[in-house]
């Protein structure tokens, strides 16, 4: 534990487990959870997640767990759940148990409520407390969870092109837009796109699906690799992490290793001549901006991002056009004071925002934990027009902040 900063003991800056798995189970259209817990508990837990769509809420419930039900157990309001939506919803696919720390810690056995219970609507229950696991967890946990009740089998009728994206969660920032562009660069490649597990918009059983790919691509091991591993154990299929590219150069090699996969050669002729294209209107546009700011430095870029999203994005600064200094992974309060006048980049949430000040000078970008509902829709950093649209922002909001200084330095 830290001893020279009260950083550490700031409220938890990272969803906890029970936001992932609704996260997860929520991502299809027929879904249903039930967050088993204090009312307060399931207020937190709505508002993360109607940070991505209000209409959420009217797939979430919670059991409104009391002090009596701490003693007595909270059998009795699950199965009330069950039978009303089972009388109301009959079509409801499935519906999410999930168990907050409080009721979790009393041994309560909800597992065990569920298996006996007489229904002809399917139900999982999970212990998603935060005490045991943060927002990637419960996301993990629940995925396989579904997966296993699809009972899945090997597919006689495999397509050798086609490939499923896993580890892929809509309630990050740009996520719609980022899986547009993945999805954009297979299909130029000549590989043939196959589901996407938490894609908004699916149904639970087009997981059925799944094992008529070749190969599944895990773009973010936090999220993919326990259903990677459960559909490679089950169906036989093949699995290969590949995190979400980040610039030209990871691009054109994330989609090279695809095809290394599948032994088939990706046909990236058109997908070069665009990347050259954006390559040399970059080269343009943040060499005008040198000219117009003297003696531009990036002196650091503070990355609080998933780990492997991290990494994927500082190899690609390290080897883009913007040379920056030094490249720092951030979490929970550690950000340091920035020396000297030099731009800083922060990628991250609002709360590291706010917690490094220092707002003359620094190139915010939300990349994780959406900050507003009103944003585009489909704006993405991956691939080659994500590079483009990164350095876009770049270099519009250095613009403005030199601006900005040479306004305040006129005199009156």
């Amino acid at each position: 534990m830290k001893t020279d900063s009260l950083a550490q003991w700031q409220p938890c800056q990272s969803y906890c487990q029970m936001n992932g798995a609704a996260a997860a189970v929520l991502s299809f259209s027929d879904t249903k959870v039930l967050l088993n817990g204090p009312s307060w508990c399931s207020l937190v837990a709505e508002r993360e997640l109607m940070s991505y769509g209000r209409t959420l809420q009217q797939r979430l419930y919670s059991s409104h767990v009391e002090q009596p039900d701490l003693l007595f157990g909270t059998g009795e309001k699950i199965r009330e759940l069950v039978e009303e939506l089972q009388r109301t919803h009959p079509d409801t696919s499935l519906l999410a148990v999930l168990t907050s720390c409080s009721v979790g810690l009393i041994g309560d056995d909800v597992s065990g409520i569920v298996n006996n219970m007489e229904q002809s609507l399917p139900v999982i229950a999970l212990d998603a407390g935060g005490l045991t696991g943060l927002f990637e967890e419960g996301y993990q946990a629940a995925m396989v969870a579904m997966l296993k009740k699809m009972k899945l089998q090997p597919c006689d009728d495999v397509a050798p092109k086609r490939v499923n994206l896993l580890g892929y969660c809509g309630y990050y920032p740009n996520s719609s837009g980022d899986l547009i562009e993945l999805k954009r660069l297979l299909t130029e490649a000549g590989f043939e796109m196959g589901l996407c597990p938490g894609q908004h918009g699916i149904t639970l059983r087009e997981l059925k699906e799944l094992p008529r790919a070749a190969l599944n691509i895990v773009i973010s091991p936090e999220l993919g690799l326990e259903a990677a591993k459960y559909l490679k154990e089950k169906t036989g299929q093949d699995y290969a992490i590949l995190p979400t590219p980040y610039g030209i150069k990871q691009t054109m090699e994330w989609l090279e290793k695809i095809g290394e996969k599948l032994s088939v050669a990706p046909d990236l002729a058109k997908l070069k001549q665009e990347a050259a294209v954006m390559e040399e209107n970059i080269a343009e546009e943040v060499g005008a901006l040198k000219r117009i700011v003297p003696n531009l430095t990036f002196k650091e870029a503070l990355l609080d991002l998933p780990p492997t999203q991290a990494e994927k994005m500082a190899e690609a600064l390290r080897h883009g056009i913007l040379e920056v200094e030094e490249i720092k992974q951030i979490c929970q309060g550690t950000c340091d004071g920035l020396v000297g006048s030099d731009y800083r980049l922060l990628l991250g949430t609002f709360s590291d925002r706010m917690r490094v000040g220092d707002y003359q000078h620094t190139v915010y970008i939300n990349m994780f934990k959406a900050d507003g509902l009103i944003r585009r829709k489909y704006k993405t950093f991956v691939g080659i027009e994500g590079w483009g649209s990164l350095i876009e922002e770049i270099v519009e909001q250095i613009l403005t902040l030199y601006y900005l200084k040479e306004e305040r330095q006129k005199p009156l």
